[in-house]
């Protein structure tokens, strides 16, 4: 027997225990849309099947909006880290610099975003908006504190 962890799918090998990794992104992108973001960026890195999964999240919950514009998305196989997320970050502001708000496909990722943020002075929340997912311990200590997927794990 065989029990994958932290997803449930279509295509199980046996066994599956956990969330969808698409319905927990749509819910996010709505939260985000309920409370009148417009501009959602999607950071995502190494691009892995449950990655993958939550970019197609984002991207239902944006076309069920009428909101969806794929140079909202920046994507790299590079693996995860807080400096990548500030990379990534700087990358899209430079092509969407009216952005509002940003889904980040990990916590990693946001905290990253929060330091370039704070290095070109954006306020968090009023001028952007960012969101995480897996809710890790850090996202609660950061100044200001984070919104973010919790995954019980």
């Amino acid at each position: 027997p065989i029990v994958q962890i932290m997803e449930i799918g279509p295509d199980p090998v046996d066994m599956m225990v956990g969330f969808s990794h698409n319905k927990a992104a749509f819910s996010a992108v709505s939260h985000l849309l309920a409370r009148n973001y417009r501009r959602i960026g999607f950071l995502g890195a190494r691009m892995d099947p449950r990655v993958q999964r939550r970019l197609e999240g984002y991207r239902d919950a944006m076309k069920a909006a009428g909101l969806y514009d794929p140079r909202l998305i920046i994507t790299t196989p590079v693996p995860t880290s807080v400096s990548m997320g500030g990379m990534l970050f700087a990358d899209l502001l430079t092509l969407v610099p009216d952005m509002d708000a940003v889904f980040c496909v990990n916590d990693d990722i946001a905290l990253g975003v929060l330091f370039e943020c704070q290095r070109r002075q954006i306020s968090v929340p009023d001028d952007m908006a960012i969101v995480g997912f897996n809710d890790l311990e850090f996202m609660a200590a950061a100044v200001p504190p984070l919104t973010s997927v919790r995954t019980n794990r």
